[in-house]
């Protein structure tokens, strides 16, 4: 962040407002995704009662385990 890390440069002061900023900008961007993610899932689930969205899902990921069982353990050698 350009920001709060330039208020930071000033000693004692521009640290603790500098940390103030920057809380405050990360509280932001949280609950600003945290409601897309909410309102995102909410639409999912408006149709039923959220089983088919949870079974795709839950599909999707044992596609994804499965390819990564497929995966080889390889003996990494690195270079001296």
């Amino acid at each position: 962040m350009v920001i709060d890390d330039a208020i930071k440069c000033i000693p004692v002061v521009g640290t603790i407002v500098g940390c103030l900023v920057g809380a405050t900008i990360d509280a932001s961007m949280i609950a600003y995704y945290g409601k897309k993610a909410k309102n995102y899932f909410e639409s999912k689930c408006r149709n039923d009662d959220g089983t088919v969205f949870f079974c795709n899902r839950c599909y999707e990921y044992e596609i994804i385990f499965n390819k990564f069982k497929n995966f080889d353990n390889y003996d990494i050698i690195y270079p001296k």
